[in-house]
């Protein structure tokens, strides 16, 4: 609101030809002058800058979400949390179980593939999944300073950093971003599909059960263990309450990053998915030329193989069709004829004479040409020879 009274005075004060208020219709405006056009508000737009990781010293949130979640991931955080029939021991070995449920997919098979912790985290795919876990708070923990200072108090005072450090192994300063501390003690997993099926749990208590007979110096055939264990005289393990510790830090950045913000995204590097294929990028050029004349050279190479083939099944049809042929040429049948003959001397002499004086002969095939198969058999008396002359008769064959 404003006193137009008062403003016509100002504008009568700086001259008779000044109007500081106007008519347009029936509005009232101010009159800023020959040549001034006043629009509509330009939009605020408003943004966050995070704190510099130099005001943090050494700790880089992102770096420690990062490691956090390797730790837990070889703690078997994935895995279901512990249910109230566990014992006391079994509940406490299960501590921070269920913190990182959303990549037990994930992480199961590649547990089940790994025969070792050290052989899992080189594997890209173990990176590339703690990494995209980290990916999704990296917004909200680095535009919430509140949750950073939490974060900070709890990874160095809160025991969280002694505690990656014991499980990853301490950083010799070579490592980054972008890699995975291979830890110095070496120790088995097992690959359930994370249901909490009768038969993971059977698994479970299988695997946690082998702690029990542990002993100092041996080689872990089970999980990291809960209690002090010596391996080359340096004791090695992560008690209850670490693990509560680091649970409670996943738990407060993998929180916050329900929220979504103009940070929500990340990246996964070329190297992280297929690290033998770094050297090709370097002259990807000369990479695909090679590839497509390899492809071209096998692709000709089939082609000589399928052409072959063809050629066999052509002759091979040649050869049938000569087959087809012969036999209509000889018209080739098979007959069956008997000779009842009653000899009563047996010899082969009088055998071979009744056959050749014996009439209704089988006929012969075509161009002279025959082939045949004589049987014979003999039976007491002329009363045998009458019964099977009897048979053929009845049977349609020709005597």
């Amino acid at each position: 609101t404003y006193d137009q009274n008062a403003l016509q005075s100002a504008a009568d004060s700086m001259g008779k030809d000044k109007a500081l208020v106007k008519t347009t219709g029936n509005q009232k405006v101010l009159n800023y002058g020959q040549g001034v056009t006043m629009g509509q508000p330009s939009a605020v737009v408003r943004g966050f800058v995070p704190k510099s990781l130099s005001d943090l010293g050494d700790f880089n949130p992102y770096e420690a979400v990062y490691q956090a979640i390797q730790a837990g991931i070889l703690l078997n955080f994935e895995f279901p949390p512990a249910s109230p029939d566990d014992l006391p021991f079994r509940a406490s070995q299960k501590t921070g179980w269920g913190s990182l449920s959303a990549v037990g997919g994930q992480i199961g098979l590649l547990k089940t593939q790994a025969s070792s912790s050290q052989e899992l985290v080189r594997n890209v795919f173990f990176k590339t999944a703690c990494r995209r876990v980290a990916n999704s708070v990296l917004s909200s923990v680095q535009t919430s300073p509140r949750l950073v200072d939490l974060l900070l108090q709890k990874w160095r005072q809160g025991g969280v950093q002694e505690t990656v450090v014991q499980v990853l192994g301490p950083d010799d300063g070579t490592s980054d971003i972008l890699t995975v501390r291979v830890p110095e003690v070496n120790w088995p997993f097992i690959g359930i599909s994370g249901t909490g099926s009768p038969s993971d749990q059977m698994k479970i208590d299988e695997y946690l059960s082998k702690e029990d007979d542990y002993k100092d110096g041996d080689p872990l055939t089970g999980p990291y263990p809960l209690r002090p264990y010596k391996i080359k005289g340096e004791s090695h393990f992560v008690d209850e309450e670490s693990r509560a510790g680091l649970s409670d830090f996943l738990a407060m950045c993998l929180s916050s990053g329900q929220s979504a913000s103009y940070l929500s995204w990340y990246t996964v590097t070329l190297s992280d998915l297929f690290p033998s294929f770094i050297p090709f990028i370097f002259d990807f050029d000369q990479f695909l030329k090679s590839l497509l004349k390899a492809v071209d050279s096998t692709v000709k190479e089939i082609e000589s193989v399928i052409q072959q083939v063809l050629q066999k099944i052509r002759q091979l049809e040649a050869i049938i069709q000569a087959i087809d042929d012969l036999l209509d040429l000889l018209n080739i049948t098979v007959r069956l004829s008997i000779l009842g003959v009653s000899s009563t001397s047996g010899s082969a002499e009088s055998l071979a004479s009744a056959m050749i004086a014996s009439t209704a002969k089988p006929q012969g095939p075509p161009f002279g040409l025959h082939s045949g198969l004589v049987m014979t058999f003999g039976g007491p008396g002329l009363g045998s020879i009458a019964a099977f002359n009897a048979i053929t008769f009845i049977l349609g064959f020709n005597a």
